[in-house]
């Protein structure tokens, strides 16, 4: 497998907003789970020489199957390995394409990688110094060091930070029995603690128990959207409409699930349906109107922002919307 080494500032996280730093730098969101994949960027690798890469072009826009080996300075200015990305696809040049994430309204990246594979190490491992590195990309190594490095790697067996759930954590049901109302009580104690995969386990009981009852898919889709497992959560989502077709909410979710998997003929007749119903959720207006600028569709962009803004101009998400649509 190829091999690219590249430097980045050093945070905890790399999870965007959540993280430690005031200013997400431009890897901020390197090791934030987006629908089963990473997105990797950072300062000086707008345009990435690929062809540095053996078997790899100047023809070439892209080159696929790359260990990613993310480094950066400590407080001692040593330069530690601190995460790799696995089965990675490098691009030439940086994409940079619109979401209806409301975190980044536009996502820049270099890199796209399976986030099963991936790694990010804890701070306390962060102790591998990978010596001579003084550039953002470093395309080769002595051939001792970088066997020492692959080593280090593939033998590497401690915890990690990145949070990727498992189908068996996905799927798992919670042992004992109690009332219906105590899962989601339950669950709240678990969610409280960030431990996710344990409350999924009540939402996946009281399923089991009322496999009619929207509650639990709803509970559980809710949880899965924010960790931003799209495809998991429209599953649960279809669902729910399926059992209740007046369930507004699951629609409007519907929408914004297919509007953050690019899928915005999908997600315009599920925002249509919301907003027909609740025409008073100007946020849902706002995001539409990106989904319409997003496709091209000036018009009908300007006309739901520029409604929903004389709405709600004090909304951080109509405000943003409205900059990049009317102030562009």
């Amino acid at each position: 497998m190829k091999i690219l080494f590249i430097t980045m500032d050093w945070m905890k996280y790399y999870v965007g907003e959540g993280d430690e730093e005031k200013e997400v730098p431009p890897c901020g969101y390197n090791f934030q789970y987006t629908n089963g994949y990473y997105y990797g960027y950072g300062r000086g690798i707008d345009e990435i020489k690929i062809e540095e890469l053996e078997g790899v072009t100047v023809d070439d826009n892209k080159v696929e199957n790359v260990l990613v080996v993310w480094l950066a300075p400590n407080r001692n200015g040593e330069t530690c390995i601190v995460g790799w990305y696995k089965d990675a696809t490098i691009y030439r040049q940086a994409i940079t394409e619109f979401t209806l994430d409301s975190e980044r309204f536009e996502r820049t990246y270099s890199i796209v990688a399976p986030a099963r594979g991936s790694l990010l190490l804890p701070m306390e491992e962060r102790n591998y110094i990978v010596e001579g590195v003084d550039v953002p990309v470093e395309y080769h190594m002595e051939r001792e060091q970088l066997a020492q490095i692959r080593a280090y790697i593939h033998n590497y067996a401690g915890d990690c930070m990145n949070l990727v759930l498992t189908e068996k954590e996905l799927n798992g049901v919670l042992s004992i029995n109690m009332d219906y109302e105590r899962y989601f009580y339950k669950a709240d104690e678990f969610l409280a603690k960030d431990a996710y995969a344990k409350a999924i386990r009540c939402f996946n009981k009281a399923i089991a128990e009322e496999p009619t009852e929207t509650l639990g898919y709803e509970c559980k889709a809710s949880i899965l959207l924010s960790l931003k497992m799209y495809d998991e959560a429209l599953e649960l989502y279809n669902k729910v409409v399926g059992l209740d077709e007046d369930n507004d909410l699951a629609y409007y979710c519907l929408g914004l699930i297919s509007g953050l998997k690019q899928e915005y003929e999908k997600a315009l007749p599920y925002f249509d349906r919301y907003l027909n119903h609740r025409p008073e959720d100007h946020h849902v207006r706002a995001e539409r109107a990106y989904t319409y600028f997003i496709k091209g569709d000036s018009e009908k962009a300007e006309k739901d922002i520029k409604l929903a803004y004389e709405k709600e101009k004090h909304n951080p998400v109509v405000k943003e919307i409205y900059k990049r649509i009317v102030q562009k």
